[in-house]
């Protein structure tokens, strides 16, 4: 196993910047014996359902997060809805 841990992976979540499932990813990182990746998309945190569970049948530790860019994220980030999500984003 690597001690190596990438910390800023996104996904196709991350609309018009990358491509890779996040299975791909997870994949990939078990492949080159990494133990951990964390998965940070763009603006969004629409795949941590998916990532929390295909993190589990790897057997992969995940860090999931979402790096916001202020003046392109949606109105809707409003700071209730970024504590609700930082509640999901802590369960799993």
């Amino acid at each position: 196993m690597s001690d190596y841990v990438e910390l800023q992976v996104t996904s196709n979540y991350s609309f018009l910047r990358r491509a890779s499932r996040i299975e791909e990813l997870l994949l990939q990182a078990k492949a080159l014996g990494m133990q951990a990746i964390a998965i940070t998309d763009r603006n969004t945190v629409a795949g941590i359902a998916r990532a929390h569970a295909r993190s589990i049948e790897a057997d992969i530790v995940r860090w999931l997060a979402a790096g916001l860019i202020p003046w392109m994220a949606c109105p809707c980030w409003s700071t209730p809805w970024i504590e609700a999500v930082g509640a999901v984003c802590a369960a799993c």
